[in-house]
């Protein structure tokens, strides 16, 4: 149990998010509605915050430009092996 605890600290087996999203690219006005896949790893883990950068991409100039920092706030637990989901929601004004 003390191995997977420092394992955890390195993290090795624990929780994996994804943010899965319809579509791949969006314009400016266009709602975005997805959500965070959360995979639990080898140990219960809590999560107490999840933190998501909305990034603008140019093709043209190849820069990149962090519009918005989202953060959800949350006091859930989740546990080995388990899945959960976390709505989200964003206006894409720029």
């Amino acid at each position: 149990m003390i191995l997977r605890k420092s394992l955890l600290l390195l993290g090795i087996g624990s929780a994996q998010i994804d943010l899965i999203l319809p579509k791949n690219t969006y314009k400016s006005g266009e709602c975005i509605n997805g959500y965070f896949l959360i995979k639990g790893g080898t140990l219960a883990q809590r999560i107490r915050r999840i933190e998501c950068n909305l990034i603008m991409d140019t093709h043209s100039t190849g820069m990149e430009e962090i519009l918005k920092t989202s953060t959800i706030l949350s006091s859930r637990e989740i546990n080995s092996g388990k899945s959960m989901k976390f709505l989200s929601t964003f206006v894409c004004l720029y």
